[in-house]
């Protein structure tokens, strides 16, 4: 087992031996000391921190003992003069740690959740993260990891666009006004990576409203289309060289034209005037051939 396994271990032993004697400590309080205050209540600091560590179980296991425990310090050292009063803040105290259990086992569900919906993006190899209105990155997934080479760490709190070095096609300005009228936003930036790479990417943004219907954050999913972009250069570059070609051919091709238009006169011209010299030579010179 490596020193990375046993130190969580170890944290957890160490801090649920606190919270059993923050527990003893409480019981031997409320049982020893009489107040007029629920102080069992108390308790629901036990179960607080239990919900750190203890699954959804353990959880209701230690609510059960925490009640147990407020029960059997009432019977053990109860008032010597029971009232109304007593027996609400008694109630009180169990009602309160039931209470809280039930919230304690919902934030658990939630959290649980949330961690199963973190684990779905980290699966795509689309990097994915999440960043406030003022650019603060919140969540990185790991495809973002994998193509920008920042790890987690690394990007949590920084501004995303600072930490990318990114170069907008469109001003930012437009972006986000039309973010904020749509909700979205789709269109191409270059992002560079850890090493300054520059990264071509198609960009895909989208607006989280809070509870109150004011813009809290902004979803941007990114796919690296760098090498379409290369290919897609790498083909205009060849239809370009292939159009110059074909110019090329094309006035070659008009130049033979031309040539062989012109040597034909010319070749009658010549062969006309050879003709005539042969018969200037002739003894008695052909003036009327001439």
């Amino acid at each position: 087992m490596t020193d990375e396994r046993r130190s969580p271990r170890k944290a957890t032993v160490t801090l649920a031996m606190a919270t059993a004697a923050l527990a003893a400590v409480i019981f031997i309080v409320d049982t020893v000391v009489v107040l007029d205050i629920a102080l069992a209540t108390l308790y629901v600091i036990v179960v607080l921190i239990a919900a750190r560590f203890c699954k959804s179980r353990g959880v209701v296991l230690v609510g059960l003992g925490c009640i147990g425990l407020s029960v059997i310090s009432w019977a053990l050292a109860p008032p010597a003069r029971p009232s109304a009063e007593t027996l609400i803040n008694e109630c009180i105290s169990i009602v309160t740690i039931g209470l809280v259990t039930a919230l304690a086992l919902h934030a658990q569900q939630t959290v649980s959740t949330l961690r199963n919906q973190a684990s779905l993006l980290d699966l795509t190899h689309d990097p994915i993260f999440s960043r406030d209105m003022d650019g603060k990155i919140l969540y990185w997934n790991r495809g973002a990891e994998e193509l920008y080479g920042f790890k987690r760490a690394q990007a949590l709190g920084a501004v995303a666009h600072t930490l990318l070095q990114t170069t907008f096609v469109t001003p930012v300005e437009q972006i986000m006004a039309r973010l904020l009228r749509e909700g979205r936003w789709e269109g191409e930036l270059v992002n560079r990576k850890v090493d300054g790479t520059p990264v071509v990417v198609t960009s895909r943004w989208s607006l989280q409203n809070d509870n109150a219907g004011q813009p809290a954050l902004v979803l941007e999913t990114n796919n690296d289309i760098s090498e379409r972009k290369r290919m897609e250069d790498a083909l205009q570059r060849a239809q370009s060289d292939l159009a110059r070609l074909n110019r090329v051919l094309v006035v070659g091709e008009l130049t033979a034209s031309i040539a062989h238009e012109v040597n034909q006169p010319l070749a009658a011209v010549i062969t006309n005037a050879d003709a005539g010299l042969r018969w200037l030579d002739a003894h008695p010179p052909n003036l009327e051939e001439v």
